[in-house]
């Protein structure tokens, strides 16, 4: 079944991109119905009369199967193994060991070494989900630039967070640096506005941003 719909929508993409048809749309809508329902593609109807009007139904089509077998890998590690409060506290401890590690190995060898150190695990990954991986990179070069560019993105701002933190610990303490790098929560949703219009702000994220600011600024004002 996914094959016929699927050769009959390769008859019909031409059509929709040369006519932007009523007629045409509810042909197309059907037949992407029936892959939908087959499994094979997860494009919404809504989209399909935007594609179809724009002439540009055969870039939709594939766009959206990018993100149909994102959301339907089989061998994609669960992203919700625990509750998320959970994973937060956890992340929170493991930081909690990680900085005085940190703080002791730079009195010790230089900060390339120590950024060595902690890329190992995720080479070992990398050898271990070498599929998974080879996977990820056609998904990604199948995006367009809009989707691509951030993802490609988080190679600096990882590389950069952790130069810059590093080198707080190095020059100062772990404690000092740790203190003052947790107001970026406030970063985060101002940047993720920024970046992706997402509104992640409430009340009680306000106050508890303000105070971690006034705290930072006393921290700063006096330790310098």
């Amino acid at each position: 079944m996914v094959g016929a719909a699927g050769a009959a929508i390769g008859g019909r993409i031409s059509l929709c991109r040369n006519r932007g048809s009523r007629r045409s749309y509810n042909i197309t809508q059907a037949l992407l119905l029936r892959l939908k329902q087959a499994g094979a593609i997860g494009l919404r109807p809504t989209k399909v009369r935007k594609a179809v009007t724009a002439g540009s139904l055969l870039q939709e089509v594939e766009r959206e199967q990018v993100e149909f077998n994102l959301e339907h890998q089989p061998n994609r590690l669960p992203m919700h193994p625990i509750p998320w409060y959970l994973a937060a506290l956890g992340a929170a401890l493991s930081w909690g060991i990680h900085y005085p590690l940190v703080e002791h190995a730079l009195r010790r060898i230089s900060l390339v070494s120590v950024l060595l150190l902690t890329a190992v695990p995720i080479a070992l990954l990398a050898a271990l989900f070498h599929e998974q991986i080879g996977a990820d990179i056609r998904t990604v070069a199948g995006l367009g630039w809009r989707d691509k560019l951030p993802i490609l993105t988080l190679m600096l701002t990882s590389l950069a967070g952790t130069v810059l933190l590093f080198t707080a610990i190095g020059a100062r303490n772990a404690a000092m640096a740790a203190v003052i790098e947790i107001s970026y929560p406030l970063f985060v949703a101002l940047f993720a506005w920024l970046l992706f219009r997402r509104v992640e702000v409430n009340a009680s994220l306000v106050i508890g941003g303000l105070l971690v600011f006034s705290g930072v600024a006393i921290i700063i004002l006096n330790n310098r």
